[in-house]
């Protein structure tokens, strides 16, 4: 109860903070609402609820809601023409990204595959250098490097076991999915339609993808009881709307560098509720590869941020 008393106060003082404080708080809310899938999509898996049952449901909830939204706002659903193909790229491109991270769940800690995605800017810069031209600065370069260093910590247990290789693939998988989409979306002129719009579309895009798989593997599960609905409705309302909706304020708020940054919130969520709630051990590697992936994406950030400006 504190804590929701917590939340609560927050959002009524919001009107008398200043702009930049408003934006930490939204790219804050933004990160840790992200952080939280493995809270509901993890009682989902103890189940029996596969991983494309799960983002099947979470997706076709966020669509719902999210149409709700573009409904009462008065936001037009219709796409530009040149916007067309590029937009039914990413809903897909966006649910092998979440498919390949929910199935890394079922093969290492939430924490650890959380932690790991964090790399994505690092492969949006190195996609930019080889595929655009875009300039690397000495700092970027440091930061890309460091990352690889984090991943290297991580990818072995404190015993030094090498980590599942199918479930690292699989978060390397998500990040490299996400970071073409992040790619497409800079330059084909996706980022110039409404936010609420674009996500709509993707979200809607994604659901195909996990009807596919499910067909592969068997079909799309029904959730027998009302505590699986509560948990996909979960899904779809705060790591996917409510996280969406706040980080696009927080861009609108501080820019896209900040905000971008706060985003570690994310990774450290999901390894918080992985420790309290569903027993995974928090090691030292652990922390030490949190700690420089962190450092190194920051300074890829920055390090792009300043090439920009150059």
């Amino acid at each position: 109860m504190q804590g929701f008393f917590g939340i609560y106060f927050c959002v009524m003082m919001l009107p008398k903070l200043e702009t930049s404080h408003k934006g930490v708080f939204f790219a804050v809310l933004g990160a840790v609402t992200y952080g939280m899938n493995p809270l509901f999509s993890l009682p989902m898996y103890s189940q029996g609820v596969f991983p494309e049952s799960v983002l099947f449901y979470r997706y076709l909830f966020a669509t719902i809601l999210l149409a709700g939204w573009l409904f009462y706002f008065k936001i037009p659903f219709r796409v530009p023409r040149e916007n067309l193909i590029p937009t039914l790229l990413g809903g897909p491109l966006c649910g092998i990204s979440s498919l390949a991270l929910y199935m890394s769940y079922m093969r290492m800690d939430a924490g650890l595959a959380s932690t790991l995605l964090f790399v994505c800017p690092v492969m949006i810069a190195l996609i930019m250098f080889f595929g655009f031209k875009e300039k690397l600065t000495r700092q970027t370069i440091i930061g890309i490097a460091g990352a690889f260093c984090g991943v290297g910590i991580l990818s072995r247990t404190s015993d030094g076991v090498m980590l599942d290789l199918l479930g690292f693939l699989l978060v390397m998988l998500s990040a490299l999915s996400y970071a073409i989409y992040m790619v497409m979306v800079k330059t084909t002129g996706l980022n110039r339609m409404n936010p609420f719009q674009l996500v709509f579309y993707v979200m809607a895009g994604g659901i195909p993808v996990f009807l596919f798989y499910g067909v592969l593997n068997g079909c799309i599960q029904w959730l027998p009881d009302f505590s699986l609905w509560s948990c996909a409705f979960a899904l779809g309302l705060i790591p996917s709307v409510v996280s969406f909706v706040s980080s696009t304020y927080g861009v609108q708020y501080i820019g896209p560098t900040k905000t971008a940054i706060l985003s570690a919130l994310e990774p450290l969520t999901a390894v918080v509720f992985g420790v309290l709630i569903f027993g995974e051990v928090l090691t030292i590697r652990l922390c030490i590869g949190f700690l420089v992936i962190f450092i190194a994406v920051t300074l890829t950030i920055l390090g792009g941020e300043k090439c920009k400006a150059g």
